[in-house]
């Protein structure tokens, strides 16, 4: 039997309590031991939404294992890529996390970081370049890929041969002709 992964979510606001029901479900899909074992939440706000907040950004620098594997709940591209090159700096590794619902075929590529919610489906030939968001019942076509801190909001559809640019940020529902770049 495995020791579950430490594990914190950045960020404690909304997205962050979706995460938490992702690692949930990833836990519950591993019937007999648990994948994760989530420390808490890690921000600065003054008003978080989400349960246990650990502390900031610094505390987490200096109280947690670096056996600790963290993933960025913020949907805003540019702060993602901040928070990760911070984390990424000191040491600490990023967890990849793909809901136990997802359809995905053998030749989709996931970049280490990437938060992959419930009912996404990606067909074939698919890469996913690190720390995307692909949010709930969202589906990417063949042969597109996706640049690093990418955030696919809930229900959004990419058809095949699609080119997406690091750090777009595409709202609930977009839907991108094939093709397109």
């Amino acid at each position: 039997m495995n020791s579950p992964i430490p594990i914190v979510i950045v960020g404690s606001q909304g997205f962050a309590k979706e995460i938490e029901w992702l690692i949930s479900d990833i836990n519950q899909f591993y019937t007999s031991e648990s994948a994760y074992d989530l420390l808490g939440f890690i921000d600065h706000a003054e008003n978080p939404k989400s349960g246990k907040v650990l502390g900031d950004d610094s505390w987490a620098f200096n109280q947690l294992s670096k056996e600790t594997q963290f993933v960025i709940a913020i949907g805003k591209p540019s702060l993602r890529k901040k928070l990760a090159d911070k984390y990424l700096s000191e040491g600490f590794r990023p967890a990849t996390l793909i809901h136990p619902s997802v359809h995905m075929s053998e030749s989709v590529s996931v970049g280490e970081g990437s938060l992959i919610c419930a009912g996404v489906v990606m067909t074939d030939d698919i890469r996913l370049d690190t720390f995307c968001i692909l949010n709930l019942n969202s589906t990417v076509g063949h042969g597109s890929q996706l640049g690093s801190f990418v955030t696919l909001a809930p229900g959004c559809h990419i058809s095949g041969e699609v080119k997406i640019g690091s750090e777009c940020d595409l709202g609930t529902g977009v839907v991108i002709l094939q093709g397109c770049s």
